[in-house]
């Protein structure tokens, strides 16, 4: 029996009750609360795609998996982020730097770097990128049609050709998108 999806919709099932009842900057805050909530998803997206790599390698407990995160925006401007990232795969047992590796590459508000670091992180051998806004995106699709993308928000991505719809994405991109997140009511979360 193939247990990767049981394990995937058990992960993303945990992942989604644990963010729904953490609070996250302000406690009053509904933005914090969705903010919680969507840096959480990205994570529970993020170790799906580990469990989706096959079984042989699943099976291979030392393998370090190397998540890339590309970004056009300065390391600074990205620091909570960064920060609320790594706190969520620690928190889920992963130790940066021994079972998970980081490859950062941010164009720092250059969106003419972005397909050259976009490039990098594919030769670079990472098993997933995380990403974020519409042209990461597109760098980050042209670079490669096989690494899984997990996008920390998109907008419009239907419209834009990021995808072929909500429901089914198809290719290799994944992940959140700002229209979406109003439908599923975010400021409805129980407090």
């Amino acid at each position: 029996m193939d247990m990767q999806p049981y394990l995937a919709a058990r992960l993303i099932t945990q992942v989604t009750t644990w963010a729904m009842r953490t609070r996250n900057g302000d406690l009053g805050s509904s933005e914090a609360k969705c903010r919680g909530m969507a840096i959480q998803l990205i994570i529970a997206l993020v170790l799906s795609a580990f469990l989706h790599l096959g079984s042989a390698e699943a099976q291979q407990s030392l393998k370090v998996h190397r998540i890339g995160y590309l970004t056009i925006s300065p390391r600074e401007a990205q620091a909570h982020l960064i920060q609320a990232f790594e706190r969520g795969l620690a928190e889920r047992g992963y130790v940066v730097g021994r079972d998970i590796f980081i490859e950062y590459r941010f164009a720092n508000g250059k969106p003419e770097r972005l397909q050259g670091l976009a490039d990098d992180l594919v030769r670079a051998k990472v098993d997933v990128i995380v990403t974020g806004i519409n042209p990461n995106i597109r760098a980050a699709q042209r670079a490669t049609k096989t690494i899984p993308i997990v996008t920390a928000i998109s907008y419009f991505p239907v419209e834009e050709g990021l995808v072929q719809s909500l429901a089914r994405p198809g290719g290799n991109t994944t992940g959140l998108t700002s229209d979406a997140a109003e439908e599923v009511g975010c400021h409805g979360l129980p407090s």
